[in-house]
């Protein structure tokens, strides 16, 4: 096995280590719950996938880690919360110092400790533009995604959790694409019999109940073996599509979709719809912009 998917691997295995040796001490309260103040930006080495699931009520305001990448499973989880991450900045645990107040762009991939005046107008600035873009696209979020030749586009909502469907149903989304069941799981103390499984996800899911759904019974990660590759692993490269070209024109009559960092890229949608896609399933923030973006290709 790769370093690199055996050392993801490890913190899979670390985490229900850890989980697990806290359940037989009777330990229920995770530290991050527990201890994390409101608004912190959450420094840290590496961030199990259990962690995740205790961010969910947005004490964080951003996740700052040393390890890791854009494809991991606490990235990808981050993203789903719709809480702003940024992976990969080494030594950043020894670098950044607790207390300080800094700026976190996940556009940029960069961090900014003890931001001057003009940093702090700049960020405003494009913070405010972001949120003008946003609630513009929202306006419309209910409208059918359309694009200028006529071509209707369903854009799905990826959940985790119940707050996750609220918010996809308040942005228009036309249903769920994708429900991830790992929330269940990891936020237990021990595993859900079929009924408490059941009541969970009824109870997550009922809200959207008249919409299209699509469940994932359970991602052990093996998507995830990406992590070799990461480095030089390009989503956009002309290869990717012509992969979906393929696709596409093999199997014509069938509905294709993408769900995933790929789908909600507005760049590369124009190339994605060109190639036969005619669902797209992205984190449920984005659902507004990538409906606009929508009717703005031909």
């Amino acid at each position: 096995m790769d370093a690199a998917i055996a050392r993801e691997k490890a913190d899979d295995i670390h985490d229900l280590t850890q989980r697990f040796v806290l359940a037989l001490a009777g330990v229920g309260a995770h530290e991050l719950k527990e201890s994390l103040p409101y608004g912190a930006v959450l420094v840290t080495n590496r961030l199990m996938p259990s962690d995740t699931i205790f961010l969910s009520g947005r004490k964080a305001s951003a996740v700052v880690l040393e390890t890791g990448g854009k494809t991991s499973h606490a990235a990808l989880f981050a993203s789903e919360m719709g809480l702003p991450c940024v992976s990969g900045i080494q030594g950043v645990t020894d670098k950044l110092p607790s207390g300080k107040p800094s700026l976190v762009d996940t556009d940029e991939g960069i961090v900014i400790v003890n931001p001057d005046k003009k940093e702090k107008f700049f960020f405003r600035e494009k913070r405010e533009r972001f949120h003008q873009v946003q609630s513009s696209a929202r306006a419309h979020s209910y409208e059918p995604a359309i694009t200028r030749s006529g071509k209707a586009v369903s854009v799905l909502a990826n959940v985790g959790q119940k707050e996750d469907v609220t918010e996809a149903i308040k942005n228009g989304a036309d249903g769920i694409g994708l429900y991830r069941l790992e929330n269940i799981y990891l936020g237990r103390q021990g595993l859900p019999d079929y009924n408490r499984l059941f009541k969970e996800i009824r109870k997550t899911l009922f809200a959207a109940r008249q919409l299209p759904i699509f469940v994932r019974l359970l991602d052990i990660g093996a998507d995830r073996e990406n992590v070799a590759v990461e480095t030089y692993f390009d989503d956009t490269h002309d290869a990717i599509f012509r992969l979906l070209e393929i696709a596409g024109r093999d199997a014509a009559q069938m509905p294709l979709s993408i769900c995933g960092e790929l789908a909600g890229r507005e760049e590369a949608l124009s190339k994605i719809l060109n190639c036969g896609i005619t669902t797209l399933s992205v984190v449920p923030a984005s659902i507004p912009r990538i409906k606009e973006a929508v009717r703005q290709c031909d």
